[in-house]
């Protein structure tokens, strides 16, 4: 399992990629650095930013890297990844109805750039006239940014098989394999 979630560490309060399994349990990956402020978003006063650290991890199945919601928009992270041979791009988000596709496309874009895999979370509830979360948690093929599935109301929970050789031959298609 892979998301994000708030922390205080060492008084500093972070948005923290994670990832768990059942063997090593919670581990801290990435500490979120582009952070919004705005009406409903007020990320720079609640958080402060995490090192600006777009570092590969390695897992016991896969290379992962962490693109936490805002980050998704700063494509240079997502080729950085490319470089780096991730096979899974993470991009756990939080996010209202109006913007579900705009984010999809960003996550579509991800993928190609990085060559990977882009999977991601996103609740899923109306909270009356406050927020209606759109949902639309997403697992998005590498090569040509097919969306192999998006989760709903009617779809909570998606799953699917992937072929981590897709994203390695990917990394050898264009525009993956033009470096600067």
């Amino acid at each position: 399992m892979a998301s994000s979630l708030p922390v205080i560490n060492s008084q500093q309060h972070l948005n923290e990629g994670f990832i768990w399994d059942n063997e090593t349990g919670y581990k801290a990956v990435h500490h979120k650095y582009y952070l919004p402020d705005e009406e409903g978003w007020w990320e720079a006063s609640w958080y402060e930013r995490g090192k600006k650290d777009f570092t590969v991890v390695q897992t016991n199945k896969a290379r992962v890297g962490f693109l936490i919601c805002t980050e998704l928009w700063f494509g240079v992270h997502a080729r950085e990844y490319s470089i780096q041979d991730t096979e899974l791009l993470v991009c756990p988000h939080a996010t209202g109805m109006t913007s579900r596709d705009q984010w999809i496309a960003g996550g579509r874009t991800a993928a190609v750039v990085s060559g990977a895999y882009c999977l991601s979370s996103n609740f899923s509830y109306n909270e009356g006239d406050n927020m209606n979360w759109a949902g639309g948690g997403w697992i998005i093929e590498p090569e040509n940014g097919e969306v192999l599935g998006v989760t709903s109301a009617n779809q909570p929970f998606l799953t699917t098989e992937t072929d981590l050789s897709i994203a390695e031959a990917a990394k050898a298609t264009y525009p993956q394999y033009v470096v600067d």
